[in-house]
């Protein structure tokens, strides 16, 4: 990776850097060309007035100290006016009078051939005529008109042409130096930043290796200190270090719930056989109190092999629910009383407030089991009793059910109340009287959802309340 790293970063240097030289080679010739016809105005406005360029031998002397190509006078006709005779004598000899207007005849200048006048446009006649300047590049050679003076349909204008001399070559050189220099302070930051890019993502790589075989102590993250930064690879060992925290917690309820499980497998087994061996045997006391206990615990493993069964179907949603219209009264009450013989044998009281003639459409029997994990749940907490209460209220127009099972025990550490809800998970923060599956509470959670209905819990040091909410029917 390191390798592909900085060979991208090498190349997008190096293309950035030619395509940075061809754009500078192109503006320096252009900065070059402009300079040179800058001069060749200034020059030709300075020398077309003076009487220098009215004599051939001015000309010369002109070309000679500018060192120009070509310095000479030329007549043109003024587009759109009635020229006078082109051969009058414009301040100079016979001799010296320029070419004909309209003659395509070369001028010999420097060794230099310049067809000038099919260069000039009408526009620009007018301009020169009107006193501006028109410059213009012939090949390798730029060229600057200016007026000198004016006859009738005529115009004498100096012609100054320079050859332009620009050489690549220098500063190719320098370019290549400099791309070189470039290239070679790339090649140090592109090594440098490949290696600290790579390291944390090693650091990654290594630590899902470990995770995958088993290792979940892994926190790279917060060991190199990557989870103090706000870029990318702040965020992705962050998540590195949650995934491991989340595979670690889910080990731990996975274990616990083993244990859970063993647990409530071993307690009834170890009843069921202990009297059915002695019944075996002729040495029960009591063979109706050993058939009540068998029964008794048989229920309990009947209940916990379906609290496991009901999370599966949960699991693969492949559990049906068939709402009716059902008494909530009915329901909270028989949930309740189905709990006292067993709060008595524990020394707690139950204590029941329902309103009267409450109706939803619901499925009775997943309302009943979720009441039942609730209040089963509250057994393990309370300290002296469990307030079963079913009232209704007012929300946005509608008259929704509120049925709350509290307790008067410890209440929920803030560390567990995020978690209250997860399969398998159970705490050591609280005393409770028998260790849960950490089955039931998700369960609940579970057939809330399905039935749309609103889940809250409320707790403190007094106790904790859980509260299923559902919408009425008349």
């Amino acid at each position: 990776m390191r390798r592909r790293l900085l060979a991208v970063i090498l190349g997008t240097v190096a293309l950035s850097l030619l395509l940075a030289s061809v754009v500078a080679l192109v503006g320096i010739r252009s900065a070059q060309l402009d300079r040179a016809k800058a001069n060749l105005v200034r020059y030709a406005e300075q020398f077309a007035p003076s009487d220098q360029a009215r004599t051939q031998r001015g000309l010369v002397s002109v070309q000679t100290a500018l060192g120009l190509e070509t310095a000479l006078v030329q007549r043109y006709p003024v587009p759109g006016t009635q020229p006078s005779d082109p051969t009058e004598k414009i301040g100079m000899t016979a001799a010296e009078t320029p070419n004909e207007v309209g003659s395509n005849a070369p001028l010999q200048a420097g060794g230099a051939t310049l067809l000038v006048t099919d260069r000039i446009l009408p526009k620009d006649l007018r301009t020169v005529a009107a006193g501006g300047v028109v410059t213009g590049i012939l090949g390798d050679r730029v060229f600057a008109v200016v007026r000198q003076s004016r006859n009738g349909g005529f115009v004498d204008a100096l012609l100054l042409v320079t050859p332009f001399r620009y050489s690549a070559w220098t500063t190719i050189r320098a370019l290549i130096v400099s791309t070189a220099i470039a290239l070679a302070l790339a090649s140090l930051l592109a090594v440098v930043f490949a290696r600290r890019l790579a390291k944390p993502l090693i650091s990654a790589t290594n630590a899902y290796r470990r995770i995958a075989s088993g290792d979940l102590s892994v926190r790279v993250g917060r060991r190199d200190g990557y989870t103090q930064r706000t870029d990318e690879i702040g965020d992705l060992m962050r998540s590195l270090d949650t995934m491991a925290d989340s595979l670690d917690r889910a080990q731990k309820q996975e274990q616990q719930f083993l244990l859970s499980v063993s647990h409530d497998l071993r307690t009834p087994l170890t009843s069921i056989r202990g009297f059915a061996e002695a019944i075996a045997e002729g040495t029960a006391p009591d063979h109706v109190r050993a058939g009540t206990v068998i029964a008794a615990e048989s229920r309990r493993l009947e209940r916990l092999v379906g609290d496991l069964l009901e999370l599966a179907k949960l699991d693969a949603r492949r559990f049906e629910l068939h709402p009716r219209r059902c008494d909530l009264t009915d329901l909270v009450t028989d949930s309740a009383d189905g709990f006292l013989p067993s709060a008595e044998r524990d020394g707690l009281a139950i204590t029941l407030s329902a309103e009267y003639g409450v109706a939803a459409m619901v499925d009775p029997e997943r309302v009943a089991q979720m009441l039942a994990n609730l209040i089963e749940n509250a057994t393990k907490f309370a300290r002296s009793k469990i307030a079963v209460s079913l009232r209704t209220v007012e929300v946005a127009g509608q008259r929704i059910a509120e049925i709350s099972i509290r307790d008067d025990g410890p209440g929920i550490d803030p560390a567990d109340l995020p978690h209250i809800f997860e399969r398998l998970y159970t705490s050591d923060r609280r005393p409770t009287r028998q260790l849960g599956s950490g089955l039931g509470l998700a369960i609940v959670r579970e057939l809330a959802d399905a039935m749309r209905a609103e889940l809250r819990v409320n707790t403190d040091a007094s106790g904790t309340e859980f509260a299923v909410c559902i919408a009425t029917v008349v």
